[in-house]
């Protein structure tokens, strides 16, 4: 399985237009620390069986964000790889 996860800029919102088109498979439950609060990390995250991938897109602050991926399928195996990007 590889993960995916980019950051945007302090508004919460991607800048870069191809970033949601990278998304595939089925959108999945993301938890963010404070929903709905502005100036707070928020996301979007989305799981594709098909090619083993999950991706996680993440957004609205700056600094630090710790990050936990629950429920992996089995199928994944225990190993992932990370890439993660700064995009803006």
């Amino acid at each position: 399985m590889s993960v995916r996860s980019v950051s945007a800029d302090g508004s919460g919102v991607a800048t870069s237009p191809g970033v949601y088109a990278g998304l595939t498979g089925k959108t999945v439950q993301l938890d963010p620390p404070q929903p709905n609060t502005i100036d707070t990390v928020q996301g979007i995250a989305s799981l594709d069986t098909g090619r083993n991938q999950a991706q996680v897109l993440l957004g609205g602050t700056s600094g630090d964000v710790n990050t936990v991926i629950r429920n992996v399928p089995a199928r994944f195996g225990k190993k992932v790889n990370v890439t993660v990007e700064r995009i803006g």
